[in-house]
């Protein structure tokens, strides 16, 4: 699932759904007390009348005056976070994050102020203010910290990746696999928070602390990947068993869907498992029970984030068993409802692949023409795994121009999708160029082993498929002399005995 990003889209819903009086917060109201002065009370009025402009204006000039010190901290907290809905709806982060701040200064501030210091400290991408704030809250606001979006912990860890503050990432990823962090979610997510940490510390030679991490990693997923990692192979043993690791994470994801049954993620994941694990009959039915729709959709508090996923899943698994045209309606569906409270990108892209993989490159076409048309907000990677299925159709249909100019932006955005170009280049018969892009990526410690997972020899699909046409070229390109011994140099592939992931 992707990675969410829309922190002011979360601080501006979670203001705009507040009622009037009370910050968009689990605080109370604000204290009523003899001695408060009049500008609170003003403040207060202005804001049962939801006139913001008018309450933003008595707190900002109230609570810096002097005499403000003297407010009792509850008092002083509580006018801070009402002060701060208000800022959020009328969309003024600067002053929101000023008050932020200062309310979070106090031990009466709520939970809720300290998640939207950080959100707004995210959204801003000045990932050493959110270091801090995450840093703060382990000194006795773990509630505030289990309580923020799991999500936040990624987009925090990948800012600090970017800007390469190895010391400041590292220092996020030792609290994040502390047992004191505690996301509130149904399906696990501190694996991937062990596996960086793992390789912050064996890059910096600290090697059996990066085993332990290892050793404690139970998401099939990233065991496989580790599995084929020459850094880490030893701590999973000779006698690694690649499908018994799975059938061992969904028994795990089973037992989190009967204590989270208002989740529909942990229903998608668990469908996930059962596909990678040769049982798409299975898999359909896992998600046809669990149906998001009618009376039973209010059922899963995950709903708004996850039922493009369920439609996506629906439409993965009826490929997977060979029902093409069930696939398609299925992602149709997806591609029609909202992502993120906006247009939908991932279904109407996977939409596009599943077309391709199907043998109907000019309906892959077509379904990418939305993104012609202005309302799309989509993200870089989304942008490139949007040109990859153009770049793939296009050659299909021999509309070389076509099909140049999308390898040619796939190029120069490399970085934005570093698998894409190499899948580009096999799909549309360059045999040379993807060759060099897969051998950069092998020689590359932080690629290696996704190359090499790639690279393994799977079960053959369950359902009726067509050629892939980018899978289905990957024995020719492993024949090659140079692509032989970039393996060889990078560790080695592996025998999967489980399905490859269509999409």
């Amino acid at each position: 699932m992707p990675i969410a990003k829309h922190f002011a889209a979360w601080l501006l819903l979670t203001a705009a759904s507040t009622t009037p009086v009370v910050a968009a917060s689990d605080t109370a109201p604000i204290a009523r007390d003899a001695q408060l002065p009049g500008w609170v009370e003003a403040a207060e009025s202005a804001i049962i009348a939801k006139d913001c402009a008018k309450a933003l204006r008595l707190i900002d000039v109230g609570i810096a005056a002097p005499a403000s010190a003297t407010l009792p901290p509850s008092v002083r907290a509580a006018v801070l976070e009402a002060g701060v809905t208000c800022a959020l709806q009328t969309r003024q982060s600067a002053l929101a994050y000023r008050f932020v701040l200062d309310a979070t200064r106090f031990d009466e501030a709520s939970d809720w102020i300290w998640r939207t210091r950080l959100a707004l400290e995210l959204d801003a991408k000045t990932p050493d203010a959110a270091l801090a704030t995450v840093v703060a809250m382990t000194q006795g606001r773990g509630g505030a910290l289990n309580s923020a979006p799991a999500q936040w912990m990624f987009a925090l860890s990948h800012q600090l990746r970017d800007r390469g503050g190895l010391a400041a990432r590292r220092r996020l990823l030792a609290i994040l696999t502390t047992p004191s962090y505690q996301p509130q979610t149904a399906v696990p997510v501190i694996d991937p928070f062990r596996r960086d940490y793992a390789g912050l510390l064996y890059e910096a030679g600290e090697k059996d602390a990066a085993l332990a991490q290892i050793r404690q990693i139970e998401n099939s997923s990233m065991l496989l990947m580790l599995s084929v990692d020459p850094r880490f192979r030893q701590a999973l043993g000779p006698d690694f068993a690649p499908r018994a690791a799975v059938e061992r994470f969904l028994a795990t994801l089973r037992t989190a869907a009967l204590l989270h049954p208002d989740s529909l993620e942990v229903v998608i994941e668990i469908a996930a498992r059962e596909r990678e694990l040769g049982r798409g009959d299975a898999a359909l039915g896992t998600l046809q029970a669990a149906a998001p729709l009618g009376p039973k959709a209010s059922s899963y508090t995950d709903i708004d984030e996850q039922l493009n996923w369920w439609w996506d899943g629906v439409g993965r698994t009826h490929q997977a068993l060979g029902h093409f045209d069930a696939a398609a309606v299925a992602f149709g569906q997806g591609k029609a409802t909202a992502e993120h409270g906006s247009l939908n990108v991932s279904q109407t892209i996977n939409l596009a692949w599943a077309q391709l993989r199907s043998g109907h490159s000019s309906d892959a076409l077509a379904t990418l023409a939305v993104f012609d048309v202005p309302g799309r907000d989509v993200s870089a990677y989304g942008l490139m795994e949007m040109r990859s299925v153009q770049a793939c159709a296009a050659a299909q249909l021999g509309k070389t121009v076509d099909a140049s100019v999308a390898i040619a932006f796939v190029k120069a955005h490399r970085r934005e999708n570093i698998g894409a170009l190499g899948d580009v280049l096999l799909c549309t018969g360059d045999f040379d160029g993807a060759a060099a892009e897969f051998i950069q990526r092998l020689d590359d410690p932080e690629q290696r082993a996704t190359v090499l997972l790639m690279l393994s020899d799977y079960d053959p699909p369950v359902g009726t498929l067509p050629p892939d046409p980018i899978y289905s070229r990957l024995p020719a390109l492993e024949r090659r002399a140079d692509m032989k011994a970039a393996i060889a140099r990078a560790g080695g592939t592996r025998r999967i005995p489980l399905q490859r992931e269509p999409i």
